[in-house]
């Protein structure tokens, strides 16, 4: 730019008219400043490396889970902790919420199902403790908070929090 900053430009065009050599004659597009975007997405990302960075250090897991109005789920987002405290990787529970449901034992499913259901229909806090079947094949007590949000779009989105109390239990 005239006072030496650098711009982002997004080029879009296409050929409108050819030489009979097939070699381009005219052509027309249009170019859009994109810096404030572009700016705009290093500061999302800026903090989203920041969340990354906290939450590996808070013991227990931090989530924002999401359900649809069919009733369809998913974690848009679970910290790394995930993997230590439930032996899972973060991407393959962001890729299908039914990881969660496979690790709970038995017995207790049906209740943390219960429960979020109920708590997506008054919009109240959801707590509840529960049981998983660790990947090391050891038995955790997992108490889990968060509080839900009516989207626009008639999604509903806990944010929460997932942590061992195990130790204290014994």
């Amino acid at each position: 730019a005239s006072d030496g900053s650098w711009r982002w430009y997004l080029e879009r065009g296409r050929i409108v008219d050819w030489h009979g050599d097939g070699r381009p004659r005219r052509m027309v597009g249009i170019q859009t400043d994109i810096t404030e975007r572009r700016a705009n997405e290093e500061r999302v990302a800026q903090a989203v490396s920041r969340l990354e960075r906290i939450a590996r250090h808070v013991p227990g897991v931090l989530y924002q889970f999401e359900m649809l109005p069919d009733l369809s789920s998913r974690f848009s987002y679970v910290s790394e902790r995930i993997r230590d405290l439930f032996g899972v990787d973060p991407a393959a529970m962001m890729r299908d919420a039914g990881v969660i449901f496979g690790i709970i034992v038995p017995e207790d499913r049906q209740g943390v199902v219960d429960s979020v259901l109920a708590s997506s229909q008054t919009l109240a806090e959801w707590r509840q403790e529960f049981r998983i079947r660790h990947a090391d094949g050891n038995q955790r007590w997992i108490l889990g908070t968060s509080t839900p949000q009516l989207e626009g779009d008639g999604r509903i989105v806990w944010h929460g929090y997932l942590q061992d109390t195990t130790a204290l239990r014994e």
